[in-house]
Protein backbone atom coordinates (compact mmCIF):
# COMPACT_ATOMS: atom_id res chain seq x y z
CA UNK A 1 0.00 0.00 0.00
CA UNK A 2 1.36 3.80 -1.22
CA UNK A 3 2.16 5.87 1.59
CA UNK A 4 -0.21 9.08 1.31
CA UNK A 5 1.48 12.07 0.77
CA UNK A 6 -0.47 15.72 0.57
CA UNK A 7 -0.09 17.22 -3.14
CA UNK A 8 -0.67 20.63 -4.22
CA UNK A 9 0.72 22.79 -6.70
CA UNK A 10 3.79 24.24 -6.26
CA UNK A 11 4.22 28.81 -5.16
CA UNK A 12 7.25 31.17 -5.44
CA UNK A 13 6.63 30.86 -1.66
CA UNK A 14 8.33 27.20 -1.86
CA UNK A 15 11.34 28.21 -4.38
CA UNK A 16 13.69 27.47 -1.39
CA UNK A 17 12.42 24.37 0.12
CA UNK A 18 12.46 22.61 -3.59
CA UNK A 19 15.77 23.93 -4.35
CA UNK A 20 16.81 22.31 -1.19
CA UNK A 21 15.40 19.73 -1.66
CA UNK A 22 16.93 18.86 -5.51
CA UNK A 23 20.38 20.32 -4.05
CA UNK A 24 20.32 17.15 -1.14
CA UNK A 25 20.47 14.82 -3.86
CA UNK A 26 23.41 16.21 -5.57
CA UNK A 27 25.51 13.31 -5.65
CA UNK A 28 23.06 11.41 -7.08
CA UNK A 29 22.80 13.94 -10.29
CA UNK A 30 25.76 14.80 -11.02
CA UNK A 31 29.24 12.70 -12.14
CA UNK A 32 31.79 14.24 -9.95
CA UNK A 33 30.11 13.78 -6.34
CA UNK A 34 31.29 17.23 -5.17
CA UNK A 35 29.30 18.64 -8.29
CA UNK A 36 32.84 20.13 -10.40
CA UNK A 37 31.96 20.23 -13.88
CA UNK A 38 27.88 20.58 -13.90
CA UNK A 39 28.19 24.45 -12.15
CA UNK A 40 26.02 25.77 -14.80
CA UNK A 41 23.24 22.72 -14.02
CA UNK A 42 23.45 23.31 -10.26
CA UNK A 43 23.09 27.30 -10.79
CA UNK A 44 19.72 26.36 -12.61
CA UNK A 45 18.72 24.68 -9.74
CA UNK A 46 19.05 27.57 -7.06
CA UNK A 47 15.85 29.25 -5.31
CA UNK A 48 15.86 32.62 -7.71
CA UNK A 49 15.87 30.34 -10.76
CA UNK A 50 13.06 28.07 -9.36
CA UNK A 51 11.26 31.29 -8.21
CA UNK A 52 11.51 33.13 -11.78
CA UNK A 53 10.02 29.54 -12.79
CA UNK A 54 7.58 29.05 -10.20
CA UNK A 55 5.83 32.53 -11.42
CA UNK A 56 5.97 31.54 -15.03
CA UNK A 57 2.37 30.40 -16.45
CA UNK A 58 4.42 27.86 -18.70
CA UNK A 59 5.76 25.78 -15.95
CA UNK A 60 2.89 23.72 -13.38
CA UNK A 61 4.77 22.70 -10.26
CA UNK A 62 2.88 19.90 -8.13
CA UNK A 63 4.41 19.28 -4.65
CA UNK A 64 4.34 16.26 -2.50
CA UNK A 65 4.40 16.67 1.68
CA UNK A 66 4.71 14.36 4.22
CA UNK A 67 2.88 16.22 7.07
CA UNK A 68 4.77 19.80 7.06
CA UNK A 69 8.48 18.27 5.04
CA UNK A 70 8.46 18.39 1.47
CA UNK A 71 9.09 15.00 0.35
CA UNK A 72 8.80 15.59 -3.98
CA UNK A 73 8.03 17.52 -6.48
CA UNK A 74 7.26 17.05 -10.16
CA UNK A 75 7.41 20.16 -12.91
CA UNK A 76 6.11 19.86 -16.34
CA UNK A 77 6.85 22.71 -18.62
CA UNK A 78 5.41 24.26 -21.56
CA UNK A 79 2.14 20.96 -20.83
CA UNK A 80 3.80 18.69 -22.90
CA UNK A 81 7.41 18.90 -21.28
CA UNK A 82 8.69 17.02 -17.82
CA UNK A 83 10.97 19.18 -16.70
CA UNK A 84 11.46 17.94 -13.25
CA UNK A 85 10.49 15.05 -11.21
CA UNK A 86 12.26 14.49 -7.48
CA UNK A 87 12.16 12.51 -4.52
CA UNK A 88 14.31 13.11 -1.26
CA UNK A 89 16.16 10.15 -0.15
CA UNK A 90 13.83 9.95 3.38
CA UNK A 91 10.67 8.97 0.64
CA UNK A 92 12.23 6.74 -2.40
CA UNK A 93 10.51 3.70 -2.68
CA UNK A 94 7.16 4.68 -1.37
CA UNK A 95 5.58 5.55 -4.50
CA UNK A 96 5.70 9.37 -4.28
CA UNK A 97 7.31 9.11 -8.12
CA UNK A 98 4.89 7.47 -9.08
CA UNK A 99 2.04 9.67 -8.12
CA UNK A 100 3.38 12.74 -8.62
CA UNK A 101 3.76 11.83 -12.51
CA UNK A 102 0.76 11.10 -12.34
CA UNK A 103 -0.70 14.11 -10.80
CA UNK A 104 1.29 16.14 -13.24
CA UNK A 105 0.60 14.30 -16.23
CA UNK A 106 -3.41 14.16 -15.52
CA UNK A 107 -3.28 18.07 -14.85
CA UNK A 108 -1.83 18.38 -18.43
CA UNK A 109 -4.04 16.18 -20.15
CA UNK A 110 -6.94 17.86 -18.23
CA UNK A 111 -5.28 21.43 -20.04
CA UNK A 112 -5.25 20.19 -23.56
CA UNK A 113 -1.88 18.23 -23.64
CA UNK A 114 -2.75 15.41 -26.32
CA UNK A 115 -1.16 12.23 -24.56
CA UNK A 116 2.28 12.75 -25.51
CA UNK A 117 5.30 14.10 -23.63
Amino acid sequence: MEKQFNLRLGTADDASAISALILSLQPYLTIEQDGSGAEEFLVSLSPDIIRRNLKDENYCYQLAFDGDVLAGVVAVRDNTHLFSLYVGSAWHGQGIGKRLWEVARDRALARGNPGSF
